[in-house]
């Protein structure tokens, strides 16, 4: 079992579906009696592509119906099931804590919580093909409490974009101003404020409008051998409010929100944004090395250029890099 090379990817997909449906079956109506399971809308998850050998993992997603369409995610090598059943739970938890922090209530506030986790594309080899993301779901069985949710919003396995929506009587200053951290570990928080009309009139952003002094408006990371004529580089752009990225100075690809995410807790880990001062260093003739730069909206530029190895991280850092936006760094 596990991910399988190309030419058997079709009987393989066939095969997981086919184990996938009675375990879902069995496994629900424990949990939720009633519930349908729509075997025909079963099917094998694909991976990104990272690699020549990389498309059916050991994943299957389906529906079922429990007053109303759920989604189910199976694995079939380890029987890890994740249902979106509850999820709605977890979102309301979260929005009551932040209309409390921010002084709000469900008159001039709405809004919902995304979150994600990742799991291993396939259990035999959990690194070497990356993970897939499970957004909005919880394990069969879990039972939400408020102590449940709480710890959830708080466990770093997990990610949280708050989309909230407020209408005109509410000061935007607030999101501003307001340590938001008590509303997760990994938590991204966007507000639209929208008139009596309907119109969007202002928006928050944490990751950019939530920075001390000037948000991050390009940035630039390149490195490679020293003897190597090529040079991988990544470049991330600040537009109209959403970050795109390239790897080939021409096309340029909006992040994701995950990748979002993951790349702000990335250059933080590894201190790559945290200082305005022109710092430069000797690029050597062994090793890899690499150059930085950024700039921010207040005018700050910042450059920074040296071996790999005397970045917090070392070469841990071209490994994100190149997992995070496929520079090509590894062939997988």
């Amino acid at each position: 079992m596990g991910c399988p090379s190309p030419k058997d990817e079709s009987k393989q997909a066939k095969k997981h579906v086919k184990e996938a449906i009675p375990i879902a079956e069995e496994a629900v109506k424990k949990v939720y009696p009633d519930a349908i399971i729509k075997g025909n809308t079963f099917y094998g998850i694909s991976g990104t592509q990272v690699g020549p050998d990389h498309l059916v993992t050991d994943w299957v997603r389906g529906e079922y119906l429990d007053g109303g369409k759920e989604e189910i995610m199976i694995n079939v090598l380890t029987k890890d099931i994740y249902v979106t059943s509850e999820w709605n739970k977890i979102s309301s938890y979260g929005m009551k804590a932040a209309r409390d922090l921010f002084g709000l209530d469900s008159a001039n506030t709405d809004g919902y919580i995304y979150g994600y986790k990742e799991e291993p594309y396939c259990a035999d080899d959990p690194d070497k093909y990356g993970n897939l993301e499970i957004w909005n779901m919880l394990p069969l069985g879990t039972v939400v409490s408020d102590d449940f949710a709480r710890d959830l919003l708080n466990n770093e396995e997990y990610s949280f974009l708050y989309e909230i929506v407020v209408n005109e009587d509410v000061d935007m200053k607030i999101f501003e101003d307001t340590d938001y951290t008590s509303l997760g570990s990994n938590v991204h928080l966007k507000v639209e404020q929208f008139d009596n009309e309907n119109k969007s009139i202002a928006t928050f952003d944490s990751q950019i409008d939530g920075t001390d002094g000037g948000s991050l408006e390009r940035f630039v990371f390149e490195f490679g051998s020293s003897m190597d004529i090529t040079r991988l580089r990544v470049e991330v752009q600040l537009r109209d409010g959403e970050y795109w990225y390239s790897t080939n100075n021409n096309t340029y690809t909006k992040l994701s929100e995950s990748q979002r995410q993951k790349f702000f807790n990335m250059i933080d880990k590894y201190q790559l944004y945290s200082s305005k001062d022109n710092k430069t260093g000797d690029v050597e003739i062994d090793g890899f090395n690499y150059s930085l730069e950024y700039e921010l909206t207040d005018g700050t530029r910042v450059y920074d250029s040296g071996q790999i190895v005397s970045l917090q991280g070392g070469y841990y850092v071209m490994d994100e890099f190149d997992s995070l936006f496929n520079m090509g760094y590894h062939i997988k």
